[in-house]
């Protein structure tokens, strides 16, 4: 089991995979969009994550994982794309900014954050009325960081059933709009 309650397989135990690494590879550098779909436990996530550690290695690329399986909207998952952004140094900056101003409208001042602080105040900060703008910032800040970023978004269908289906596990149109907003 790994962090975020995750498994994948790394190392001497990831093997069999390099036509698809690749191909992968190829659409990264082309700048690409791809969207991997399978069944659970098909090896998604190890084949994602070494890519990125591969890319990364390379030093053209910014590599951030993050995983919405906790995540219960759209906000959760903003929040959680923010916190993981952490490694590319120069998108931080822009996103503490962000973060800062946030917090300062509410009142506080930030001097020192931990991960664990950090989502809290960024969640805190982030609602249903304003994750789009929020989230455009987080977005923006990567765009601005000065190398490609690779952003895999794992669990992602998680978050979606949980925005479609009501609380009797029927499709809502309501959900289906936030479903549609957060894609978009």
């Amino acid at each position: 089991m790994r962090k975020g309650g995750s498994n994948w397989v790394d190392g001497e135990n990831f093997f069999d995979r390099e036509k698809e690494l690749e191909a992968l590879e190829e659409r990264a550098r082309e700048g690409s969009h791809t969207l991997l779909t399978a069944q659970r436990r098909m090896g998604k996530t190890s084949l994602v994550r070494e890519l990125q550690r591969r890319l990364a290695e390379t030093g053209d690329f910014q590599v951030v994982f993050v995983d919405l399986e906790a995540a219960a909207d759209p906000a959760d998952a903003i929040a959680e794309i923010g916190v993981q952004t952490t490694p590319v140094r120069a998108a931080w900056d822009g996103i503490m900014t962000v973060i800062a101003n946030m917090v300062k409208r509410a009142g506080g001042r930030i001097e020192e954050l931990s991960l664990a602080d950090l989502k809290v105040k960024l969640r805190a900060g982030i609602d249903a009325g304003n994750w789009p703008q929020r989230g455009g910032a987080i977005f923006a800040a990567l765009a601005e960081s000065g190398r490609s970023v690779v952003l895999a978004i794992d669990e992602l269908p998680i978050l979606l059933i949980r925005l479609l289906k009501d609380e009797t596990g029927r499709m809502a149109p309501e959900g289906k709009r936030e479903a549609d907003a957060f894609l978009s």
